[in-house]
């Protein structure tokens, strides 16, 4: 029977009767070598942030500190392949790079995606904010994203230098089975 590890983030971004979440699966066979990260959700933001171009992120610009759920030491992938799209104020640049860093030094993890483009993906409080689709991310085998055994779900996240952008992450690392494929009936 195989298993497929899955990693959920949810970033909330504004406080309201239903809060709107932008929403992360990551998911993969381990010891595949690859995961895919399907993205989905709309928000509204609370503040100011941007998202980086595709030629590399820093804490500044991701979700900070939200556990410590990989040993990925700082995985920075400009090759992944897929048609995911993150849509800011009605403008809309595909997803580029995937980020993940272990905060080093024992400090809780980051987390973060890049844009194409050569310029930031900018965002200001009231902007709708939403992505779609999916990447495959080669390199990112899903046991590298379970550090403490499974299940496993962090909260209480910041987004950018100074947390302005977004409110919480939601991160959740569980094991889902997959049906076993029959064996041929022997006569």
């Amino acid at each position: 029977m195989k298993t497929i590890l899955s990693l959920s983030a949810a970033a909330f971004f504004a406080a309201s009767t239903a809060q709107a979440a932008l929403v992360a699966n990551i998911s993969g066979i381990p010891g595949s070598g690859q995961t895919t990260w399907t993205f989905s959700g709309v928000a509204i933001a609370v503040g100011s942030g941007f998202f980086e171009d595709g030629n590399d992120l820093a804490n500044n610009d991701t979700w900070r500190n939200f556990g410590e759920y990989t040993s990925i030491n700082d995985f920075e992938n400009f090759n992944v392949l897929g048609d995911a799209g993150l849509t800011i104020d009605g403008m809309t640049r595909l997803i580029d790079l995937a980020y993940i860093n272990d905060g080093a030094g024992g400090a809780p993890d980051d987390w973060g995606v890049g844009v194409e483009g050569d310029t930031d993906f900018e965002f200001f409080a009231g902007f709708e904010i939403s992505w779609t689709n999916s990447l495959t991310v080669i390199g990112c085998d899903i046991n590298d994203l379970n550090n403490s055994g499974l299940p496993i779900s962090f909260l209480t996240s910041n987004y950018g230098s100074n947390g302005d952008g977004t409110r919480d992450l939601e991160l959740t690392i569980a094991a889902a089975d997959i049906a076993p494929v029959p064996m041929p009936a022997t006569t």
